[in-house]
């Protein structure tokens, strides 16, 4: 991620308080290919792909900031950076609104007691924190479970326990 891409999202973070329209806006993009298309090509002039945004801002009623946003991305070929920029918006978002993501990893599906283990474990270690869990299966693991937040991992798993072990008994 670009600190270019960084700087935006803090700009667009400033500039609209709600996840609404940028929740709205990626799904609009993801759904229309041609706009991106549209949006990134260089052949296209300016003036039409304003009044492109401008008719996309007015049918589903996006603030006027969020509209000169998109036509300033426009202006300095900045378009093909909005993955990196609504990346960057949501951690930037979730840093705000103390909001953590874990990423749960499993060889299958866990049960509902686990879950609860998990989260009792993460607002032990992260007080104070919202806690968003996605839980992602991963068949080259054993068994138990690998948790990553943020930077951090903490490895549950079967072969990490092993690891664990070993360390212990060998003294490394």
């Amino acid at each position: 991620m670009t600190q270019e891409a960084i700087n935006n999202a803090k700009v667009l973070y400033e500039l609209i308080k709600d996840r609404e329209t940028i929740d709205s806006f990626k799904v609009l993009l993801d759904s229309v290919s041609k706009l991106r298309e549209i949006l990134v090509n260089p052949v296209i002039q300016l003036e039409k792909k304003h009044r492109i945004i401008d008719k996309i801002a007015e049918a589903c009623a996006y603030p006027v900031v969020f509209k000169n946003f998109l036509k300033r991305l426009c202006d300095y070929g900045q378009v093909d950076e909005l993955e990196e920029i609504f990346q960057a918006f949501d951690e930037y978002w979730n840093e705000k609104h103390d909001i953590l993501q874990a990423k749960i990893f499993c060889a299958t599906q866990p049960e509902d007691t686990k879950l609860d283990q998990v989260m009792d474990f993460l607002k032990n270690k992260y007080p104070g924190k919202v806690i968003q869990t996605e839980v992602c299966i991963d068949e080259n693991l054993l068994g138990g479970m690998c948790i990553r937040v943020g930077t951090e991992e903490y490895d549950w798993s079967y072969e990490g326990r092993l690891k664990q072990l070993e360390r212990k008994l060998t003294g490394r």
